[in-house]
């Protein structure tokens, strides 16, 4: 999901606006790959380009690092005026996955 959130023709199509939140999800993925690619790919989005991300991050560093893109993406979505329903992010549902998943180590 991280890569191809990154690949230009994947934000072409499916338009970039409502990628910010899932790629922050990726910024403290137990997986360091995962991590790495998600700031590569968080990169590519506007007003995202100089964002500051270490992928090596302590885990509380890297929870406030998916806090700030959420928060930016939401103050972004919410100053273009009423939110668009196609950039609603199902926060607890997202959560719910998350836990859900099998972290073993690889």
């Amino acid at each position: 999901m991280a890569w191809s959130m990154g690949w230009e023709p994947a934000r072409r199509t499916s338009g970039a606006g409502w990628m910010a939140p899932y790629l922050g999800l990726t910024l403290n993925d137990p997986y360091v790959a995962v991590r790495y690619i998600g700031g590569r790919s968080l990169r590519q989005l506007p007003g995202f380009a100089a964002f500051d991300y270490d992928f090596l991050d302590t885990d509380d560093q890297l929870q406030a690092v998916h806090n700030t893109v959420v928060g930016q993406w939401a103050r972004e979505r919410n100053r273009r005026g009423t939110p668009r329903r196609d950039l609603h992010v199902d926060l607890p549902t997202l959560n719910r996955l998350a836990s859900e998943r099998d972290n073993s180590p690889v």
